[in-house]
This record gives C-alpha cells, structure tokens and sequence, in this order.
C-alpha cells in the first residue's frame, strides 16, 4: 500500500486535495481515493502502465483477486477493492507463525493502535 499512496501523493498538484476512504463492503476491503490534482488525472494512465512503484503494488495485489476501477469525472479517482475471506474462528489451523520481526516494540508508536494481518494464500 505504501508503493500505492506514494505515487498518488507524488505526482500530485501541492495545494491539492487528496482523500482517501477505507471501508469494509461485501467481503471486500474498499479503498477510494479521489483528489482534485489535474497533475494526478493527466497522469494517471502513465503512473498505472509505466511506474515501478504502481507495478509491484499491482502485481501483489492481483494474487488476492483484486479490483482496480477508474471513478470518471471532472477530478481524479479510483477504487480498489480486496476481497476478504473470512475464516469460521472455530476452525483449527495448523500453522507456525514466526514473531522474530514482531519483538521490538520500539518499531510501534505507543499513541497509535496496531493492527496485524494474515493472510494465506488460497488455491
């Protein structure tokens, strides 16, 4: 995600507006960004077929079955949607689970909230 939102806020006018909304619909996390950078729109098609940064967020993001659609309109703006798959919690996996890059808690603000994610891939 961070290839993702940095090239959205680098190829960006400086007093523009970018937001950015994040919400769980349909078993798919819904990420919609939009922002009144005509830098941003007029550049938008080279970003998504010739930036590095946006090709290896693509390419992580299509093993989940991704979603990329293009929000038309006078401004710039997109949606991705991941789907989730919610696994019943009473199901017991059997799996290890190494916390060796979890141990240093001076990597994690004290003031902020953490959320850890797995995920599996699923064939």
């Amino acid at each position: 995600m961070q290839y993702f939102f940095n090239d959205l806020s680098k190829i960006s006018d400086r007093d523009s507006t970018l937001n950015i909304a994040i919400a769980y619909k349909n078993n798919f996390i819904e990420i919609k960004a939009t922002s009144d950078s005509i830098i941003l729109k007029d550049n938008w098609y080279n970003i998504s077929h010739y930036s590095p940064y946006f090709k290896a967020f693509s390419d992580f993001t299509r093993r989940f079955g991704r979603r990329i659609n293009s929000i038309s309109g006078n401004d710039f703006g997109m949606t991705l949607c991941i789907p989730i798959v919610v696994f019943d919690p009473d199901i017991n996996f059997k799996e290890t689970i190494s916390w060796k890059n979890f141990n240093n808690a001076d990597q994690f603000s004290s003031d902020k909230k953490s959320l850890l994610i797995f995920w599996r891939f699923i064939q």
